[in-house]
């Protein structure tokens, strides 16, 4: 659970400049107080379930803990003793030098969030799992691009399953997967080449038709596309 809003309530003024926050006119009233008059989250109750809880403001970011709320991160140029501790009425947990948050946050122009997003690392990509006997393979939304693309995925999977003394079943996703032309029949030798040595069987999932006809057309069976 995430709550979002304003470090102190009532007129605030804040500005951002170089990545950094700077404190104009501090809030009228605090939010972090050490009693309320109604209760409609309980914080000591979610902290006993082990409940995952955020608290994220303009300037800084508390997680709770069974001990109470711990200063996690702060907005760069935010001075920790005059912009956090002493607006609260109350001392949070601090176990370690908070973490800067994001300068991107600060920053004018796109944070490019999608990227950032959606990149996952190569060796995260693939799976296995031993008590299935399951390879699992995401390909979603990776463009291959150029040789070392290949020559990765085929390390990847090597050191993934050369150590293995029996063939595995390999479940691919190739959903939003693209790849340069002049490179499929490269990267199609390069399949066959890992289907022969490691896998028992393949199974390939993707929305795109088109993607599965060019596909089909470099192996000999549908069931050894990867």
């Amino acid at each position: 659970m995430v709550f979002v809003g304003t470090f102190g309530a009532g007129r605030l003024r804040v500005a951002t400049a170089e990545g950094k926050l700077k404190i104009l006119e501090e809030a009228r009233s605090r939010k972090f107080v050490e009693s309320v008059e109604h209760v409609t989250f309980s914080g000591p109750v979610a902290a006993s379930r082990r409940q995952n809880v955020l608290y994220v403001t303009e300037r800084c970011v508390f997680a709770l803990r069974q001990e109470g709320l711990e200063l996690t991160e702060v907005a760069p140029g935010i001075d920790v003793e005059r912009d956090v501790l002493a607006q609260m009425e109350f001392k949070p947990i601090i176990s370690r030098d908070p973490t800067l948050m994001d300068e991107r946050i600060f920053r004018e122009g796109p944070m490019e969030l999608r990227e950032r997003l959606l990149s996952i690392p190569l060796d995260q990509r693939f799976t296995y799992n031993e008590q299935q006997n399951l390879f699992f393979v995401n390909l979603e939304r990776f463009a291959l691009r150029s040789k070392a693309d290949i020559e990765a995925i085929a390390r990847t999977v090597e050191s993934k399953l050369g150590e293995l003394d029996k063939r595995v079943y390999a479940i691919v996703n190739y959903d939003n997967f693209s790849i340069v032309p002049e490179l499929l029949d490269e990267y199609s030798a390069m399949v066959s080449r890992l289907v022969d040595r490691f896998h028992s069987g393949v199974s390939r999932y993707t929305t795109s038709g088109f993607l599965r006809i060019k596909l089909v057309a470099r192996f000999n069976h549908f069931e050894r596309i990867w």
